[in-house]
């Protein structure tokens, strides 16, 4: 009997082979390594595999070896030719489909074979974006850049996922995250900025950070508009943030709890579609009066107000427990106005366990929406903090007109 299941993998890596070959010569002339020879790289790594699992463990690096050899000749015949590129970047490619070609024959490394694959590709693809990019980079970009990677991925992997203190509110990790996640949102932007206008990756960073924390989006958007001839563009981002607030409600909703999700669903949704629509209009009105203005982005990093924020939320989760514990069913709205101040998650997230049990449906969609409309109003008031008057007034303006419109659709429903 044929083994479909096998012979399956080994038609996948012929397609992930072809896919990196069809790129390498449609962007390199006469290159040495093109469709065939990736089919037959990534094919032998398969069957390496195979072997390799079958016979001998040994084969696999006999295999790698083997290919090495012949990726190292080429690339002396390659630095002998003068008309030829002399780069190492598609020899280097061989190596990896050859790698990719391996895994793809387990189950368990399949999917990330695939994954590799597709990376591989878009990353021989993607040369003259990566240059035009470097050309934009400086010395200063790079050294921000550091200091955040030093934030994000030296200094929160060790702090101590653990709760200490009253009612456990502090967790060093938890707290840490945000700080990394506000200083994020602005580096994200920046980066953006690079690939495409700053405007765009303004609104690129307000759409993304939206579907995580509103919140920490508005009050790093904020502190880049405060310096910012052209506001609009952060209005519009911040107003797109704080609208995917409500849709990313509705989504924790219906996965914990569904009766709440439809209790809730068309006051959420009017507000989260409504403060998108208003977003637009004003940005389109607006952009008329400042086009003629660029949008500089300068530092990427902004550690300052990330760690107010970091703060901050640590005091709001300790007020929200201390409630809860104090006043039981009734603490949760006080719990929700103080939980507002720093973001809906929380109150969305333990209220939707507890209704239908502890607690009425009624209470927990008021708590939820009374949540909502804390932190809306709260989000403007950041702005206005962090980003000035201006700003603050602008943001103040929309969000109260999106919750105007929550409003009359719980009151139309009543």
């Amino acid at each position: 009997m044929i083994p479909w299941e096998i012979l399956f993998r080994f038609i996948i890596s012929l397609a992930i082979g072809a896919f990196i070959g069809i790129e390498r010569e449609l962007d390199v002339k006469g290159v040495f390594f093109g469709v065939r020879t990736f089919m037959l790289v990534t094919f032998f790594g398969t069957l390496s595999a195979l072997i390799g699992a079958t016979f001998d463990k040994n084969f696999f690096l006999i295999g790698f070896i083997t290919l090495s050899v012949i990726v190292l000749a080429t690339f002396v015949i390659v630095h002998r030719r003068q008309d030829m590129p002399a780069g190492v970047t598609t020899e280097f490619a061989v190596i990896l489909a050859y790698l990719t070609g391996f895994l793809l024959y387990f189950e368990k490394t399949a999917g990330l074979g695939v994954v590799f694959g597709i990376v591989i590709a878009l990353l021989l693809s993607e040369k003259f974006f990566v240059k035009k990019f470097l050309k934009k980079f400086n010395k200063d970009d790079y050294l921000q850049s550091l200091k955040f990677v030093i934030v994000a991925f030296v200094i929160l992997p060790f702090l101590p996922n653990t709760s200490y203190g009253w009612y456990g509110f502090f967790n060093p990790y938890h707290v840490w995250l945000m700080v990394v996640f506000v200083s994020g949102i602005s580096f994200v932007a920046f980066l953006l900025s690079k690939f495409f206008s700053a405007k765009k990756g303004i609104f690129a960073s307000g759409v993304l950070g939206g579907f995580i924390s509103s919140t920490a989006v508005t009050i790093s958007l904020s502190s880049v508009g405060k310096n910012l001839r052209v506001k609009c563009p952060v209005v519009f981002a911040i107003i797109i943030a704080s609208s995917t607030m409500f849709l990313r409600m509705l989504v924790e909703l219906y996965v914990l709890n569904k009766e709440l999700f439809f209790a809730l669903l068309t006051p959420l949704l009017v507000m989260g579609v409504g403060g998108v629509l208003i977003g637009y209009f004003f940005f389109r009105k607006s952009e008329k009066k400042e086009v003629a203005h660029d949008v500089p982005l300068s530092s990427p990093f902004a550690l300052k107000p990330a760690l107010h924020f970091g703060l901050f939320f640590a005091l709001i989760l300790l007020l929200s427990k201390a409630a809860l514990s104090w006043w039981g069913d009734q603490g949760i709205f006080i719990a929700a106005i103080i939980s507002g101040f720093a973001d809906v998650d929380a109150i969305t997230l333990s209220v939707s366990r507890l209704a239908g049990d502890t607690l009425s449906m009624q209470y927990a969609s008021l708590a939820i929406l009374i949540g909502g409309a804390v932190n809306t109003l709260v989000k403007a008031g950041f702005a206005w903090y962090f980003g000035g008057r201006d700003l603050g007034m602008r943001v103040l303006a929309l969000l109260s007109t999106v919750l105007l419109l929550g409003f009359v659709t719980v009151a139309l429903l009543l």
